[in-house]
C-alpha cells in the first residue's frame, strides 16, 4: 500500500485510482493492511460514492472495515460515523463526526432532493408535494434571541423584494 505524506495531511493509495485523505497523525493506523475504494450502493442514474475499505476475517465472517470508522473509533450505539462535507474519502479527523442514523438518513434525503433538483444551490424538490423549495441557510449563532434577530431581518428582505418584484 502506498501513503504519501505532505505536511499535516497523508494520501493513501486506494484501488479504482482513488485516494483517501486522513491525517499524516493517523499514518500508523492505516500500513499494515491493504485499502480498497468501495462504491456504495446508489440509485440507478446517482453518482457512486466510494468508501476506503479493507477486509477482515472475524469469527470465520468476512467483514468490511470502513476507514473513516479506524480513524474515528467505534460510535455509540445508535450512531453512525459521517463525512460532515459529504466527501466519503475525506477521512480527515476534523471531517468526521458522530450523528445519529436518523440524522444520517435526513442529510442523504437532502442530499437526494438537491439532486432531483438539478443540482441547484438552495433549491430542493418535494417528492411529497411535488414542488419546488428555496431554502437560505442564515448560519450558526451564539443565541436564539441573534438567530430570531436574523430570520426576521432576512424576512423582511426577502418579502420587499419580492413586493418590488411584483410592482415592477
Amino acid at each position: 500500500m502506498s501513503v504519501i505524506v505532505d505536511g499535516d495531511l497523508a494520501y493513501v493509495n486506494l484501488t479504482q485510482g482513488r485516494v483517501a485523505i486522513i491525517d499524516a497523525e493517523d499514518v500508523p493506523k492505516v500500513l499494515a493492511w491493504k485499502w480498497h475504494a468501495r462504491a456504495a450502493a446508489t440509485k440507478p442514474g446517482r453518482k457512486s460514492r466510494f468508501y476506503a475499505v479493507r477486509t477482515s476475517r472475524i469469527d470465520g465472517v468476512r467483514r468490511d472495515i470502513y476507514l473513516h470508522v479506524v480513524i474515528h473509533g467505534h460510535p455509540a450505539r445508535g450512531m453512525v460515523v459521517d463525512h460532515k462535507d459529504g466527501n466519503t474519502l475525506n477521512d480527515t479527523k476534523k471531517n468526521l463526526q458522530e450523528i445519529t442514523k436518523a440524522e444520517n438518513r435526513r442529510k442523504s434525503t437532502a442530499t437526494l432532493a438537491k439532486v432531483l433538483a438539478g443540482g441547484s444551490k438552495g433549491v430542493y424538490f418535494s417528492k411529497r408535494e411535488g414542488r419546488y423549495s428555496a431554502i437560505l441557510h442564515l448560519g450558526s449563532f451564539e443565541s436564539a434571541e441573534e438567530a430570531e434577530r436574523q430570520y426576521i431581518l432576512a424576512e423582511r428582505m426577502v418579502s420587499e423584494a419580492k413586493k418590488a418584484a411584483a410592482s415592477g
